[in-house]
């Protein structure tokens, strides 16, 4: 089998077993038997498990980004207000939370403690600029603004999601059903916007 094909082959099935099992089972003895290969062709193509960790990160990170693209993409197109617009991006981070547990969990609680390399803290940062820069050009927002507007907004969203998946308060976590989501959203939103900003249509 070619490098690059081993490569990912050894990508694919890491992720996998991420997703159903969770970080904690993600071993290179496990790796190297579900891909009937030798332990070394895996350090080979990564050079160690927190290199393969850091792009499965990165692998998520652009399915959550795609989810809010899309997300934004449809408020904007459908001539919605920014309120439901970032309405709309809070209901899909939580989704994407509840339905990607151990996705989610990889990706905020197993990064690794070294100082990352500057490949991956573009691809952490460049799905939120992006959204940011689109939402400014649609509702004629300061960049700078919308940017502290979605850090503010996603810091609130990912700090309630976190005690809900955690479970660090047991009668706040089983509140995590549909017909609180769209409650906490709004807790997050609160004054994160002028009145008049939330309720700014995007240009035609």
């Amino acid at each position: 089998m070619k490098k690059e094909q081993l490569r990912k082959q050894i990508f694919h099935t890491a992720f996998k077993i991420v997703e159903d099992e969770g970080h904690s089972e993600l071993t290179a003895r496990k790796i190297a038997t579900k891909c009937d290969c030798a332990l070394g062709s895996i350090y080979t193509a990564f050079g160690n498990l927190q290199d393969l960790q850091l792009h499965i990160n990165a692998a998520i990170l652009s399915r959550l980004y795609d989810l809010l693209h899309k997300q934004a993409e449809e408020k904007i197109a459908g001539r919605q207000p920014l309120k439901e617009l970032f309405r709309g991006l809070g209901l899909v981070y939580f989704e994407f939370a509840k339905e990607h547990v151990p996705l989610w969990k990889a990706l905020f609680e197993y990064l690794p403690v070294e100082e990352v390399p500057d490949w991956y803290s573009i691809r952490a940062k460049e799905g939120i600029y992006r959204l940011a820069d689109r939402l400014a050009a649609a509702y004629q927002l300061e960049k700078g603004q919308a940017k502290k507007a979605i850090g503010f907004f996603w810091s609130s969203i990912h700090g309630m999601s976190a005690i809900l998946l955690n479970r660090k308060m047991e009668m706040v976590s089983e509140l995590f059903q549909d017909e609180y989501l769209a409650q906490y959203v709004d807790y997050s939103l609160h004054g994160l916007l002028t009145p008049a900003e939330e309720a700014r249509l995007p240009t035609p």
